[in-house]
């Protein structure tokens, strides 16, 4: 490699003075597609595939891309593998079908994912139908994080159907997005996005694969479409329009001359090209590197909060761990506890087994005893009521005997009143004794 750059230095050195001119593509340039019977990428890195939509029919320079009338998916081509760009151009000639009417705008050239309901992350050149149901177009340029948006659209809005057009939408991150159409800025607006437009979705040329086949879209051609990693300048964009208009596509310079029979001029031609050949690859891997600086720089701001979070997380697990161990040492201590419990518990069941069997037997002689009672209480009665009818008996005789109508044995209850009739008779003197108990049939001799 070193020393073909040396020798090709060398060669240019001599044959400076042969002023010799190549093509040349802007700097900057990631892609190229010029649909000339293909969709080989010019850069030679991102090839495109035909879709559904998709066909070749008269450019602005050789052929184009057409895309037909039909849902926004499928498609007339799409690039799979397309990197995401902060800041970048889009460029490209485009035809609007004749006519619209009713059918809606073409989703021309985007990279976006559908999020929801009219939310998407990425960006969108659209083609579209203005007024509504004319035969005139307008252009419009927007993209959105998601959450924020801009959207810019050609003023005037109106561009008649079947012309060709150029068109470029240009992104400045951090700073504006532009509209130029012919070489004419036609609209801008402060970048109001802060979050990322990145997304995994394919570049997709009229159509796109996410969401379903909501609408139509208007028929078109698209051809001599570019992206770039940089905002192109005003001189530039009006330059390509010139140079489209002549049928010279992008390049920097006019067309090569015819080969010089020289050798070594032929020789030092083929190095300038191999050499040109090996820039577009620097500026293409340039590009790619930036892209992965990028996301680099996006994932190394994640890995901090994410760090954090870990960090968090791992707190939290150790305190729930010593809280699982703290629970598990009381749960064995509280099953211990518990079977102790159980233990006491069917002790206490025997216990109160016995008791009820026990109870059971004093309950039995209870019932034993108070029919007993009973039987004692009726006895006691029948008993108490004899007494006091011989008491009643005893007394009328004593009244009899010593013709004392009112007189009554002394005491306010049997027991004392029979009590103090034998204490009356024992203080009887013996006579008197042998008397009553001769009276009362005792043998006589007896008393004493």
């Amino acid at each position: 490699m070193s020393l073909l750059v040396t020798v090709v230095a060398t060669m240019m050195v001599i044959f400076a003075a042969a002023n010799v001119s190549a093509l040349v593509y802007p700097s900057g340039m990631v892609g190229y597609w010029k649909f000339d019977g293909n969709l080989t990428d010019q850069m030679g890195m991102y090839n495109a595939t035909m879709g559904y939509y998709g066909s070749y029919s008269g450019g602005i320079i050789d052929q184009g891309l057409h895309g037909a009338m039909g849902c926004s998916n499928p498609y007339a081509a799409k690039v799979d593998n397309f990197p995401n760009l902060d800041s970048f151009t889009v460029e490209a000639w485009i035809k609007p079908a004749c006519p619209p009417y009713s059918w809606q705008g073409s989703l021309t050239v985007n990279k976006r994912k559908e999020t929801g309901y009219y939310r998407g992350i990425g960006f969108i050149l659209l083609t579209n139908p203005s007024p509504y149901g004319s035969g005139n177009y307008g252009f419009n340029f927007g993209m959105t994080d998601g959450t924020n948006g801009t959207d810019i659209q050609s003023n005037p809005v109106t561009y008649a159907c079947d012309n060709w057009y150029h068109v470029v939408a240009i992104r400045d991150y951090g700073k504006e997005i532009k509209l130029f159409v012919n070489g004419e800025l036609v609209a801008s607006a402060i970048d109001n996005i802060v979050g990322s437009i990145a997304n995994t979705e394919p570049l997709m040329f009229h159509g796109w694969t996410s969401g379903g086949c909501g609408w139509g879209m208007s028929a078109l051609t698209l051809d001599e479409v570019a992206i770039y990693n940089r905002p192109l300048s005003t001189e530039e964009i009006q330059r390509h329009y010139q140079n489209g208009l002549k049928g010279l596509g992008y390049t920097e310079t006019d067309p090569p001359p015819p080969p010089p029979t020289d050798k070594c001029q032929q020789d030092l031609t083929s190095a300038q090209l191999e050499i040109q050949s090996l820039q577009t690859q620097v500026d293409t891997l340039s590009a790619q590197n930036t892209e992965l600086q990028n996301q680099v720089s996006v994932l190394n701001k994640q890995i901090t909060p994410l760090q954090n979070q870990i960090g968090i997380l791992t707190q939290t697990n150790q305190a729930l761990q010593t809280q699982v161990d703290t629970l598990s040492a009381l749960n064995t201590e509280f099953q211990s506890q518990v079977s102790a419990l159980n233990q006491q518990i069917t002790q206490l069941q025997n216990q109160i087994i016995n008791l009820t069997q026990q109870n059971q037997a004093l309950q039995t002689q209870v019932d034993t005893l108070s029919t007993r009672n009973a039987q004692l209480q009726n006895q006691a009665s029948q008993l108490t009521t004899e007494l006091v009818s011989g008491l009643t008996n005893l007394q009328n005789d004593v009244r009899l005997i010593f013709n004392d109508p009112a007189f009554a044995i002394p005491g306010t209850a049997p027991a004392e009143q029979y009590q103090n009739l034998i204490n009356a008779i024992r203080n009887l003197n013996n006579g008197r004794k042998e008397g009553i108990y001769t009276n009362l049939g005792g043998k006589s001799g007896r008393a004493k």
